[in-house]
């Protein structure tokens, strides 16, 4: 499908579909996630949600373990991947994070705080900043 054909919102979406292909799961098996993005353009605005799914095993659930976005090459990163999906956003980016864990999602990290290793199911929302 060319981009052409696609709304500016499934571009978004396809730019974090890619951002985060590279993660796998505490096994070594590529992590599955619900991604849904939504943007502005003109003002650098960005809203993700990021869901870990029920029956799936992940580390942890922690946007920073999984995103990485304020590490060295975070956002280079990100405005790479939006320019290919022909996404320009000129000014510094501000990302509106909101992460859903569904319940039975599996945190592997859980059986260190003698936990349950399923997920009872949460949410919670963060906000970064481009530096």
């Amino acid at each position: 499908m060319a981009l052409n054909d696609i709304t500016m919102d499934e571009r978004f979406t396809n730019a974090f579909v890619a951002y985060l292909a590279g993660n796998k799961g505490p096994e070594g098996q590529p992590a599955e996630y619900g991604i849904s993005a939504t943007g502005d353009e003109s003002t650098g605005v960005i809203k993700l949600t990021l869901v870990f799914k029920r029956g799936v095993r992940y580390c942890c659930a922690e946007w920073g373990c999984h995103i990485g976005i304020t590490r060295s090459d975070g956002w280079d990163k990100l405005r790479r991947l939006l320019t290919e999906s022909r996404i320009e956003i000129p000014a510094k980016i501000l990302l509106h994070l909101k992460v859903v864990v569904e319940r039975g999602a599996l945190l592997v990290s859980n059986s260190s705080i003698c936990a349950p290793l399923e997920s009872p199911g949460y949410e919670y929302e963060e906000t970064l900043c481009e530096v």
